[in-house]
């Protein structure tokens, strides 16, 4: 939202949850705002979560770029999986394409992605990435076919 009207005493919207996402959002915090001098945090009575409530801004107030975590699964030529988590995922391809990062994708030359989810909180992203690690092998593949079935390169980068 921008505007330069002074707002009071007007919760803080939850961004919109990602398409597909099944996890509920949770409001922004004090700290994810750019301008907001004079708002504070505060938390709820009948959640305990902490919340956001803006009392006063003068000037313009605006939200922050959404940020965006990707849990992501790339594979090499004999189809050996990798997953894992990132929140700039061009960047991250690019340092697999490379072999920049010392271990298991640099020894196995891991250097396609395959298949990606996105999420808007780091600790939803953290807990896929985790639940997807624990996952017996076919599952995996499963999950990528389910998206990607035949394990496309889905990464543009030239």
């Amino acid at each position: 939202m921008t505007g330069s009207a002074a707002f009071v005493g007007i919760p803080a919207k939850a961004p919109p949850a990602p398409r597909g996402a099944d996890q509920p959002a949770t409001p922004l915090r004090h700290s994810d705002w750019h301008a907001a001098p004079t708002g504070h945090s505060e938390r709820s009575e009948e959640s305990g979560r902490e919340g956001r409530t803006l009392t006063l801004c003068e000037g313009t107030c605006t939200l922050p770029p959404m940020r965006t975590y990707f849990v992501y699964i790339m594979t090499n030529q004999s189809r050996t999986l990798y997953v894992g988590m990132t929140n700039d995922l061009a960047r991250r391809v690019a340092q697999h394409k490379e072999h920049e990062i010392p271990g298991f994708t640099q020894r196995y030359r891991i250097d396609q992605l395959v298949y990606f989810e996105e999420y808007r909180r780091a600790r939803d992203a953290i807990a896929r990435e985790k639940e997807i690690k624990g996952w017996r092998r076919q599952k995996k593949i499963d999950l990528i076919e389910s998206l990607n079935p035949r394990w496309e390169e889905l990464s543009v980068l030239t």
